[in-house]
């Protein structure tokens, strides 16, 4: 059997292994909790049971988004990404987690924090034209992968839980009375991913790989912390060869960086009010 059969079914393993794991410690638990809490709603009156099945088709579809999620989210998360590094360590797969890991320079869970402070002191007038460029990856990401799924995704489950009458329509816009609640649950899906792509340092990691030796990123490593303002022709340190003079979309990355087309076409700006706890 070759090396690369070997991996590939390394990976298989790994990844059977994790899948496992999701369903014992976060699928089923969390099926089973969204589940009750559906089957309790229907029971004390808060939830309406329309369908002659009674309250089951309201209990097994809250069960069953219960279950995707706790999948999910296991599956994505360090516990699934430490069986692949022991189950299939020469994988593609080990090797994008520990190139991730390692691009964290060691920083404490303060980096989220850390940074929007720094976006906050520096002023856009102030960034080079690499760390705009950077900024605004972060935002067509943050907008594309984040917001618009989740905006999509509450918006659409408001509406159709008032199409299925377990919430009520709107008594003040007669008119599309469907409207209001769905704008909300819309409008709380977008907040929620500006909050979690904050969250994932990615924004940050990007400073970094990319614009080294940039303002940003030396205030993240805690260098220069009170930098005096610089001007466009010595943005950075003379001589430095390493400093990128373009910045350019990778088109290799643990996190699969979006087109230029799509970055250029974006120009909305990262919500700063937005802070992780």
């Amino acid at each position: 059997m070759s090396d690369k059969n070997k991996t590939t079914d390394e990976e298989r393993q790994a990844m059977r292994e994790c899948i496992a794991e999701a369903f014992w410690y976060r699928s089923l638990p969390l099926g089973l909790t969204t589940g009750s809490l559906a089957l309790w709603a229907v029971k004390t009156g808060r939830m309406k049971a329309k369908s002659r099945f009674g309250a089951w088709p309201i209990v097994l579809g809250f069960g069953s988004v219960g279950y995707i999620l706790g999948k999910i989210s296991y599956i994505l998360s360090e516990n699934c990404m430490n069986v692949f590094l022991s189950k299939a360590p020469e994988s593609t797969i080990s090797e994008s987690i520990r190139r991730r890991r390692e691009e964290d320079w060691n920083l404490d869970g303060q980096l989220p924090n850390r940074f929007m402070d720094i976006l906050d002191r520096v002023s856009e007038n102030e960034m080079s034209d690499t760390e705009h460029k950077i900024l605004e990856d972060c935002n067509t990401i943050a907008y594309y992968r984040y917001s618009l799924p989740l905006s999509i995704g509450l918006g659409g489950s408001m509406y159709l839980a008032i199409k299925a009458k377990i919430l009520k329509e709107s008594r003040l816009f007669t008119a599309i009375p469907k409207l209001p609640k769905t704008l909300v649950g819309s409008a709380v899906g977008y907040l929620i991913g500006q909050y979690l792509y904050v969250n994932s340092t990615d924004c940050p990691r990007r400073f970094q790989k990319y614009d080294h030796n940039g303002r940003i990123a030396r205030l993240l490593r805690g260098e220069n912390e009170y930098p005096t303002v610089v001007g466009p022709d010595n943005q950075h340190e003379a001589g430095d060869d390493n400093f990128p003079q373009d910045y350019i979309i990778p088109s290799e990355d643990v996190y699969s960086d979006l087109s230029i087309e799509i970055r250029d076409s974006w120009t909305n700006s990262l919500n700063k009010m937005f802070r992780p706890v």
